[in-house]
């Protein structure tokens, strides 16, 4: 198992679009876990989830 974090910066949502789009295309969907968290407000609403996986419930959530 393999646990790595990448930082995008997308200028519009068609960028993004693009790059999950390529994702998939590689991805094993029953093994790989692709997750995409917006910064800002709110956040939890506009989380991709790719592959396997949901959305985790947390009461305090921190980001280093």
């Amino acid at each position: 198992m393999q646990y790595s974090v990448y930082e995008g910066r997308f200028h519009s949502q068609g960028e993004l679009d693009k790059m999950i789009a390529k994702i998939n295309r590689i991805i094993n969907p029953d093994e790989d876990s692709i997750r995409i968290y917006p910064m800002g407000r709110n956040f939890e609403k506009d989380i991709v989830i790719l592959g396997k996986g949901e959305i985790f419930d947390i009461e305090n959530e921190y980001i280093f």
